[in-house]
């Protein structure tokens, strides 16, 4: 019989990479490499948070696990990483198609870093003065797209007595509601 292999290959992050070498129940020797990972996708889209507020229904990503030979732990030194992985996808036992992956390839380092959207609302968080420093980020910079800058002309003497206003000597106020300071 003639078994035929598709073979293809996905970015995805390895989250854990063990080596084991050990005997089973009845004193065979296994060895091998269990490794957990999440598909990346072309550019991190895979691992976009997701939004499910009904709890009868799934929210996340799942990560998939697999046993690899136990030499490709010597590929595998960085957790979490981006790696090109290599997979074969053959036919189970039970006739349905199984992906397995064979053989990875370091990328780049992952960092996974928390965001905050301004507005948004779950359940029982914690309250939002709290976020940023229970996250570990900075504290929010003061946003300059949003600054006003005013400019009062001053009087000067010369120009008092006739009514009129000159820029020379302006003061420069700013402020978020936009009011003049000074």
């Amino acid at each position: 019989m003639v078994t035929h292999e598709l073979t293809s290959t996905a970015k995805i992050v390895v989250l854990f990479a063990n080596a084991y070498d050990m005997q089973d129940d009845r004193g065979r020797a296994m060895n091998g490499c269990s490794v957990h990972y999440l598909f990346w996708g072309e550019n991190g889209e895979a691992l976009l948070s997701q939004v499910e507020y009904n709890p009868a229904k799934p929210v996340g990503i799942q990560r998939a696990k697999c046993s690899m030979d136990f030499d490709l732990r010597e590929k595998l030194v960085v957790a979490p990483g981006l790696y090109l992985g290599s997979f074969v996808t053959t036919t189970g036992g039970d006739g349905k198609p199984v992906l397995k992956l064979r053989d990875v390839s370091f990328i780049a380092h992952v960092d996974i870093t928390p965001r905050i959207l301004p507005g948004f609302v779950v359940p029982g968080m914690v309250d939002p003065s709290e976020q940023r420093e229970l996250a570990g980020l900075e504290p929010e910079a003061e946003d300059d797209s949003r600054r006003t800058e005013v400019i009062i002309p001053a009087k000067t003497e010369s120009t008092a007595s006739a009514g009129t206003e000159s820029t020379a000597g302006a003061e420069l106020a700013s402020g978020k509601s936009g009011k003049a300071g000074k």
